[in-house]
């Protein structure tokens, strides 16, 4: 497989750079819990871990929401909102 430099530049996330984590400087995580007083390196929020734009896998907080959603509605038995 010849990839030229020019090609792997093209699908490299923007924000990571390709490495599918970034250091947040604030100490946030990506779910922007508490942090501390240190730096953070978590998932990039673009990529979410992959680093390219072109394969972009699962938004980890999009999923955690889905994840409690269902939840709620299996444990407490109400109807879908």
């Amino acid at each position: 497989m010849d990839n030229s430099r020019e090609e792997q530049t093209r699908i490299v996330c923007p924000k990571c750079n390709g490495r599918g984590k970034i250091v947040y400087s604030n100490t946030s995580t990506y779910m922007h819990g508490i942090g501390g007083q240190a730096l953070t390196e978590d998932l990039c929020e673009v990529c979410w871990g992959s680093g390219r734009k072109d394969q972009i896998w699962t938004n980890v907080r999009e999923l955690k929401k889905e994840v409690r959603r269902m939840a709620r509605y299996i444990f407490e038995g109400g109807e879908e909102q």
